[in-house]
């Protein structure tokens, strides 16, 4: 198998002098392969730092507990709040600065699985068509793996205090080659579940090819359907050497063509699974 990874600024970051608050990584794991992005809050602090920390500590986790057989999800999210915790003592980084998603997806031979912390989009093709799914969280306040550094007491607050409420949305789309897309379903999923970010088996693994994981930045491209986007990136013309930076940068020069091109910072990552 082989990943890659890439992340580029967007235009409301660029215009208003901000940094890339996004981050994207990928590399081998035994017998397999991860893919990891992260989005750092816009109206956070220095959240630029906080994508890269929640980032590397999930990389590190992931090939430190990985043996071919079992899933870490519990070690990544205690290693991700050990190092939230260490840095904000040695960098001199707030809370603020730590709020950033955390999704990445892990595949070896037999499975492929994702963990979402946050909102993004997840993508895969399987046989001859493109699944996606979309994750948005109810007033544009996704979870952020930095909210359990205080038992995540201010996110349940933020979201009306009901940790049984619905308050995170999926939704399933296909897209086939000539016809576009088409709706598969909408789902619901409890203010707890959102938190707990289980992991999500993909089926059936065997058709797939390749599988990929986008900050909400795709999402926010000026002029262009999320979906269309979301095809367009996957639309591999070959997935030698560095696939997703090749290819993220040719959507990004295309959309500039035509608009103003991301309005957000896109990160994305993706696992090659033939090769």
């Amino acid at each position: 198998m082989h990943a890659d990874a890439h992340f580029v600024v967007g235009h409301a970051h660029t215009a208003g002098g901000k940094p890339c608050q996004d981050y994207a990584l990928a590399g081998d794991l035994p017998g397999g392969a991860f893919a990891i992005v992260s989005d750092g809050c816009s109206s956070g602090g220095r959240t630029d730092v906080g994508a890269r920390i929640i980032s590397l500590a999930a990389a590190d986790a992931l090939r430190e507990n990985w043996n071919g057989d079992e899933w870490p999800p519990t070690a990544v999210a205690l290693r991700q709040q050990a190092v939230l915790a260490g840095a904000g003592a040695l960098l001199g980084c707030d809370a603020s600065d730590l709020l950033a998603t955390s999704l990445f997806a892990i595949a070896n031979e037999t499975e492929r699985l994702v963990q979402i912390w946050g909102d993004g989009v997840v993508a895969w093709h399987s046989g001859t068509s493109l699944i996606m799914a979309r994750f948005d969280w109810d007033n544009n306040t996704p979870y952020y793996p930095a909210y359990s550094l205080n038992g995540n007491r201010d996110f349940i607050a933020a979201h009306g205090g009901d940790i049984n409420a619905p308050r995170l949305t999926c939704e399933t789309w296909e897209w086939t080659p000539g016809r576009g897309p088409a709706l598969l379903g909408r789902d619901r999923f409890k203010l707890g579940a959102g938190i707990r970010g289980a992991f999500w088996p993909l089926e059936p693994f065997y058709q797939m090819t390749t599988l990929a994981v986008f900050s909400d930045g795709v999402t926010q491209i000026d002029g262009v359907d999320w979906k269309v986007a979301v095809a367009e990136l996957m639309d591999f013309k070959t997935r030698a050497g560095d696939f997703v930076k090749r290819r993220l940068s040719r959507v990004v020069r295309d959309s500039h063509a035509r608009g103003r091109g991301p309005i957000d910072d896109i990160a994305m990552a993706a696992i090659d699974l033939t090769s």
